[in-house]
């Protein structure tokens, strides 16, 4: 996605917009953000592969009001499954360990701490979406590693970029100059003169 084929596809109705770090390739997010910020459209960031990528000298991410992220096994830093949110924004964040916890008014974690149970209201439906604390351990030691993960991911990628320097026809993924991809997926154009 680009800000020229996003303009190009909104409407009125417009209230949010998805865009991806596709294989971990960070999206040109300022230019997005300029426009959507100015018609009130908010920016959601699919950085489901994005961990260890950088977008302007920033983790990806870090700019898109809200951002998802996944830890499934074929993912950089994983906890065998599930996956996170991020965002600034108290509210949503408040909304969201609601959702994932039933839409319990009250935390599983101030339960467990209180002598006696406290009442707890469910004001909507809500979900079972929370993370094991073995699934956390192995996420948190994944995550001390991240940079020598992505480090290595780079070096597999220029390696097959020299391998396959001299097949005619072949454009592979390079780093966009806003960022630094972690090389989640390694991919490349098949172009016409494709022998």
């Amino acid at each position: 996605m680009s800000v020229r084929t996003l303009a190009a596809a909104l409407t009125p109705a417009t209230r949010a917009v998805i865009v991806v770090d596709q294989g971990g390739m960070p999206v040109d997010l300022d230019p997005i953000r300029a426009l959507c910020d100015g018609l009130g459209i908010t920016v959601i960031e699919d950085a489901a592969c994005a961990a260890g990528s950088t977008y302007r000298g920033r983790p990806a991410g870090a700019g898109a009001e809200i951002a998802a992220w996944s830890f499934h096994p074929r993912k950089i830093l994983t906890t065998g499954e599930g996956g996170m949110l991020t965002t600034r924004n108290a509210a949503w964040a408040d909304r969201a360990r609601k959702l994932r916890e039933h839409a319990m008014s009250v935390s599983a974690n101030d339960r467990h701490a209180s002598v006696l149970a406290p009442a707890e209201e469910y004001g909507e439906i809500g979900f079972n979406y929370r993370m094991t604390d073995m699934q956390a351990a192995v996420g948190l030691v994944q995550l001390d590693r991240l940079g020598e993960a992505v480090s290595r991911r780079r070096a597999i990628a220029a390696a097959y970029r020299k391998a396959l320097a001299d097949v005619e026809g072949l454009r592979f993924s390079e780093d966009p100059q806003y960022g630094t991809s972690n090389f989640q997926s390694f991919w490349f154009e098949v172009l016409p003169e494709f022998p």
